[in-house]
């Protein structure tokens, strides 16, 4: 929800649309929108893998919050990038997804998210 409320703000005040109707497609779409536009993280990289979404994810302004969630003892449970690519695949493409795994490295500043569409 709040990764469609961000997108839609973007969409709306920024004139920045993810329209495109493949999936890698909506993730390049997502990484310029994220990564090149608007500076959320150094880096950005993905893969499809059947019904599998992989993402991989450098410096982002959310890595601290992440980095307390772990000193907590809280296994990480959302990630604003991986949301808005399961929301705008949602939309564009008519499928449904559900996040296989976030994983947080605190030495190399990555988080690898994956999500399943079905």
């Amino acid at each position: 929800m709040i990764s469609e409320e961000v997108l839609k703000i973007l969409e709306s005040e920024a004139s920045l649309r993810v329209e495109a109707s493949e999936p890698q497609e909506v993730l390049n779409e997502i990484e310029k929108i994220f990564v090149d536009k608007i500076g959320v993280a150094k880096g950005f990289s993905s893969s499809i893998e059947g019904e599998i979404v992989n993402m991989e994810v450098e410096d982002c302004c959310f890595f601290s919050t992440e980095e307390r969630l772990l000193r907590e003892k809280i296994k990480p449970f959302i990630y604003p990038l991986m949301n808005a690519a399961a929301y705008v695949m949602r939309r564009n493409l008519n499928v449904k997804s559900k996040i296989d795994g976030i994983h947080v490295d605190l030495q190399s500043k990555k988080c690898t998210l994956r999500f399943q569409m079905f």
